[in-house]
């Protein structure tokens, strides 16, 4: 005998149980109804019908009125119990002509129902899981004052009979009678009562003495098969439907489109449709063979289907054995550690009846795949076109007549479909929706590699800690397990609850541009930096962890990446994933891919078309912008502008620039190879810069020319303390020891290693630049030790010199100026500077911008005595 365990972990997909035939009647609201066979049963033998919108309205709660009217049309038929009238009011508020009166009068007769306590029946009430199942066994044959459904515990009674003759069979969750019962719900318990067996009691009689009512014979008995053939189920019994419903017929078929064993229901002429059987077993994650022996109580063997082990897999059959060996991968047996299974696979174990000693089992698996709509849907032609990630069926046209669900389809809509492989071409039997839902990462694991794909183990913590689906892999062409921590990402679920879909992430949209790559430390705690521009138009200098694969750490490791795998020029384009602020790196230019390396462009004016046709000579091929092409440009400033759309970028202008100096241009092609651009940098930032060029860090001046202090901390790393000015104040910064040659002057893009220490800096050395050479436009100024400074609002004069010329400087509006006082940092004020209180006797040392705009001053003055 079959055992039924629900082990069902998550809901499964209740349409890729049903293949259901065009005698179903077809509800508005058919994708919101759970219990679906139940439903088409009822409502094809009339018991049932929807409103007048075409909607079947399954959650809706089912009344006390409407409630005796199912119980009528099954006893009596549609058409019968349609003409029932009440010849006297059956209770004091159903009035004889009412939408329910004949019904409710009839139930009462009959026993079936019964009122309130104050002689009432409330027909508009809802009603009740335990009053339902009441009625439901009633109509059965069920005696209430026998069977004890009236008294203090009567709904216990109920509960018992109702359960132990499986009126709730199929219910997803536990049968809690005190609940109002949905329609859905009625129209289950309904459906099982078809299947149930009538009882009769005979002989029965009751024997009154005095206050004492003794019952004699009461015991309900099956009522036997009336010498017409079993309709329902072949064992000489009565089920209810054998006797009201003789035109409804039960078959078992071979299978469904997934090779579950499956059954039909026909009424006369007409096919309802092919259910598949109750699984004996359902699991929806990796399962051992101990396991589901447990599960079924008992060791089986395996069917077997034309000559081979029933196990099927989207209905195809797959080989369950150990090549030569012939031995079993899998057996449920005792003590088989052996896996079926995987996150968010069905997989569903069936006891074949093969009599008492020869039951065998078959293994049904069903994978979800996700789907893309490709577009709107279509109101003309009423069909949708679909992308699906299955390499054997990666696109399909789904029509409305076989798919109600794609009318209020959006272009980019995730989908979740199952696909049955038991024909000659592979064919969709189920869609819906994926459950969507958008939250920050904030932790994720991942042993991804490309022959293992995603471990069970692998995870996401995004709200809450999500595994991920077998099929998630095969989805994300290119993912590597990773995320940017507090990024948010699209996550889409399975039936299950498993990750199948993620939006965000893919990588060929993860590109960075380099323009330019420096170390930071030295020996073996020197580290790889990189100055980074997204495609969202931010940039930073970032972390580097590895580039292809290899792992970036040490001066030799940065040695030999500069060396090897950048050659001459320093920038490129990347994809990236990133982890606690370090960067894994891949490079995207090659010669195999459909992106235009580094290329010079000529001075003058430049279009965007201009830009695409140069990307055109360096690959040979023909490349487009459109509307969704985004534009990256890195200004002479470092900025970055952001321009979506080929006709929104403006003319830019390219300046002269010395003969080392080149643009770099990279266009970006998308997922589909057409040859229309996503993303295009272009990069001003080199144009007229010297290699002396610092980027980022800190500006500081130190003021002496030895350390004050040295220092070595808790894991011996030794550090030289220097006094310097730093943002307008004075203090001190640890320098890496090997830091120890330092002089007095101007330090700019000063960085720190992992222990804080600055490891890393350019010192402007008071080289003489002639600042009256328009052509120099280096972004950093040396010191000018025979100057004097004077101050008229945003103006700044300097003078060399006793004949200088006096050339005006302008600074910007946040200039950031600091007097040096005799080896002090003072406010002075800007009259003061011309007066004679002080002169300048150290120079001015200043970092200016590319407009010849001071950004930072250091002016060194002496008080005069």
């Amino acid at each position: 005998m079959k055992k039924f365990l629900s082990l069902v972990l998550a809901l499964v997909m209740t349409m890729s149980l049903v293949t259901i035939s065009a005698g179903a009647k077809d509800f508005d609201d058919n994708a919101d109804i759970t219990y679906v066979e139940a439903v088409d049963v009822m409502s094809e033998i009339g018991i049932v019908d929807g409103d007048k919108s075409g909607n079947f309205n399954p959650t809706n709660g089912l009344t006390r009125g409407a409630a005796a009217k199912i119980i009528c049309n099954l006893i009596l038929g549609p058409t019968t119990a349609a003409e029932l009238n009440a010849d006297t009011n059956p209770y004091p508020d159903v009035a004889q002509d009412s939408t329910f009166g004949g019904y409710i009068a009839y139930c009462q007769k009959e026993g079936i129902i019964s009122g309130y306590a104050d002689g009432t029946f409330k027909p508009a009430n809802p009603l009740t899981g335990y009053a339902f199942m009441k009625m439901l066994l009633g109509a059965l044959g069920y005696d209430a004052e026998i069977e004890q459904y009236v008294g203090a515990n009567w709904s216990i009674n109920v509960a018992k009979q109702a359960i132990g003759i499986g009126l709730d069979d199929g219910l997803k969750t536990d049968f809690n009678g005190s609940d109002f019962v949905t329609r859905e719900e009625a129209m289950l318990y309904a459906f099982n009562t078809l299947k149930a067996t009538m009882v009769e009691y005979k002989n029965s009689s009751t024997i009154v003495v005095g206050d004492i009512t003794v019952q004699t014979n009461s015991t309900a008995t099956e009522v036997e098969q009336a010498g017409r053939y079993d309709t329902i189920e072949a064992n000489l019994r009565t089920e209810f439907a054998e006797k009201y419903f003789t035109k409804l017929k039960l078959t078992e078929t071979e299978h469904d489109d997934f090779m579950r064993p499956a059954h039909e229901w026909k009424y006369g002429k007409t096919e309802i449709g092919t259910y598949t059987n109750d699984a004996d077993a359902t699991y929806t994650a990796s399962v051992k063979g101990k396991e589901v022996y447990a599960d079924l109580g008992a060791a089986y063997d395996f069917e077997e289907v034309e000559g081979e082990v029933a196990f099927f897999v989207d209905g195809a059959q797959v080989d369950a054995r150990d090549g030569d060996e012939d031995e079993l991968l899998f057996d449920v047996v005792k003590n088989n550690n052996e896996s079926i299974g995987a996150n968010g696979v069905l997989t569903e174990v069936y006891v074949m009846d093969g009599g008492d000693d020869d039951d065998t089992i078959r293994v049904v698996q069903v994978n979800t795949y996700v789907a893309i709509a490709e577009e709107d849907y279509d109101d003309e032609d009423e069909v949708i076109d679909i992308s699906i990630y299955n390499e054997q069926l990666d696109e399909a046209t789904l029509e409305l007549d076989d798919w109600a669900i794609i009318e209020d389809l959006k272009e980019d809509d995730v989908l979740l479909v199952t696909i049955s492989f038991i024909g000659e071409e592979p064919a969709i039997k189920s869609v819906e929706l994926a459950e969507t839902f958008t939250e920050a990462v904030t932790n994720y694991e991942s042993n991804y590699n490309v022959e293992t794909n995603f471990e069970p183990k692998d995870t996401v913590t995004a709200g809450e800690k999500y595994s991920y689906d077998a099929n998630f892999a095969t989805s994300i062409e290119g993912f590597n397990g990773s995320y940017i921590i507090k990024d948010e990402y699209d996550f889409y679920l399975d039936n299950y609850g498993y990750v199948i879909f993620v939006e965000g992430i893919v990588a060929a949209d993860q590109y960075v541009y380099i323009d330019a790559f420096e170390a930071s430390g030295i020996s073996s705690k020197a580290t790889l930096k990189g100055y980074a521009y997204f495609v969202d138009g931010t940039s930073e200098l970032i972390n580097v962890k590895s580039i292809e694969d290899e792992t970036i750490k040490g001066a030799e490791a940065i040695a030999t990446a500069m060396a090897e795998l950048f050659g001459e020029v320093a920038n490129g384009l990347f994809t990236y994933t990133e982890k606690n602020g370090k960067y894994d790196l891949e490079i995207a230019v090659t010669n195999e891919t459909n992106m235009a390396p580094a290329v010079e462009l000529e001075v003058g004016e430049l279009t965007a078309t201009d830009a695409l046709d140069l990307v055109e000579d360096e690959i040979g091929g023909t490349i487009r912008g459109s509307k969704n092409t985004v534009f990256i440009i890195i200004n002479e400033d470092d900025e970055v502008e952001l321009y979506t759309g080929i006709k929104n970028v403006p003319v830019i202008t390219i300046a002269e620039a010395d003969e080392e100096d080149e643009l770099a241009y990279i266009a970006v092609t998308d997922d589909d190879s057409d040859l229309y651009v996503e993303y295009v940098f272009i990069d001003l930032g080199t144009v007229g810069s010297t290699s002396g060029r610092a980027k980022g860090g800190d500006v500081m001046f130190l003021y002496e020319d030895t350390y004050s202090k040295k220092g070595e901390d808790s894991d011996e790393n030794v550090y030289h303390t220097y006094k310097v000015i730093k943002d307008g104040e004075k203090t001190t910064v640890k320098f890496d020891a090997e830091c120890n040659d330092l002089v007095a002057g101007l330090y700019i893009g000063v960085k720190y290693d992992e222990n804080g220490y600055a490891c890393d800096y350019t010192y402007v050395d008071g080289t003489d630049y002639d600042i009256n050479d328009p052509d120099v436009e280096d972004y950093t100024y040396g010191r000018y030790t025979e100057a004097t400074a004077e101050v008229k609002g945003d103006v700044l004069t300097l003078w060399k010199g006793e004949t200088y010329a006096a050339v005006p400087y302008y600074m910007t509006d946040d200039c950031d100026v600091t007097f040096i006082v005799d080896e002090d940092t003072k406010n002075v004020s800007w009259k003061k500077i011309n007066g004679e209180d002080y002169v300048v006797n150290g120079g001015i040392w200043g970092v200016m911008n590319s407009d010849n705009e001071f950004t930072k001053l250091f002016i060194q003055l002496s008080e005069v005595e």
